[in-house]
């Protein structure tokens, strides 16, 4: 399955401005996101913000604020 995802990425398109990110997630809880700004990021399920009991959102390892945050590099306005 690994093979699968890195093979994946070698297809993506480095330079396509319009997606600035990609992310492929198996059954077993697997996901391997890349973001537009070069950051790969390998994670097996489990939720990564340490004291957080938020669920992750969908094709995210992190709960909305935390994701948002991460993405945004500033303060989530939710709050759920």
């Amino acid at each position: 399955m690994v093979a699968q995802m890195r093979a994946s990425l070698d297809d993506l398109d480095i330079a396509d401005e319009e997606h600035g990110a990609a992310w492929l997630s198996t059954d077993d809880g697997l996901s391997l996101e890349w973001n537009g700004d070069g950051r790969l990021v390998f994670d097996d399920g489990a939720l990564r913000r340490d004291g957080c009991t938020r669920g992750a959102v969908a094709h995210s390892v992190l709960c909305r604020p935390h994701h948002f945050e991460s993405i945004k590099s500033r303060p989530s306005p939710f709050h759920d």
